[in-house]
């Protein structure tokens, strides 16, 4: 019997929504049953985690950053919606999909939403997106080559401990 795995798909370019269904479809849909649902909006978004949450709660979501709000929810952008998300359905994985590649940004998504991926548009290909949906749903983080690169620069720097700083 087919692993079910329900997944909600979030980006306002319903084109983009096709390639990422149709990737994981044509790749995963012999071995796993794939449930996976389309939102184009905050407040779309948002109504279907909340409504899932009564029955079968989504398994991993993929979310776009910058999508059309929820005002009425006090939702502005896709980061509101995956610190909600977060909040109402903590056991659902995120991946996030973003074009947005500044330093300040990516930290602030890792820091509010805490994903379990995190994926800048650019440096994503099929096979990429494949390995990102197998690592996430195996329990393990992933993040594309930009955001590693982020987060060693960060963790470099320029302190070298001579002999009697590392003696003490």
């Amino acid at each position: 019997m087919k692993e079910s795995i329900k997944i909600l798909m979030v980006d306002d370019h319903p084109m983009i929504l096709d390639g990422y269904r149709n990737i994981l479809t044509s790749s995963l849909g012999d071995k796993k049953n794939l449930l996976i649902d389309l939102a184009y909006n905050c407040e779309d978004a948002f109504d279907k985690v909340e409504s899932s949450l009564n029955s079968t709660p989504y398994k991993l979501i993929y979310l776009d950053v910058s999508l059309p709000p929820a005002s009425k929810l006090e939702i502005f952008s896709g980061e509101d919606l995956g610190k909600r998300i977060r909040e109402i359905s903590p056991q659902t994985k995120i991946i996030i999909m973003t074009m947005y590649n500044e330093n300040i940004r990516i930290h602030n998504l890792m820091k509010n939403i805490q994903p379990e991926g995190l994926l800048i548009k650019t440096d994503v290909n099929p096979s990429e997106f494949l390995t990102s949906f197998e690592k996430v749903m195996s329990g393990n983080l992933h993040y594309s080559q930009t955001v590693n690169e982020m987060l060693r620069k960060q963790f470099v720097n320029d302190l070298v401990l001579d002999n009697v700083d590392r003696s003490i």
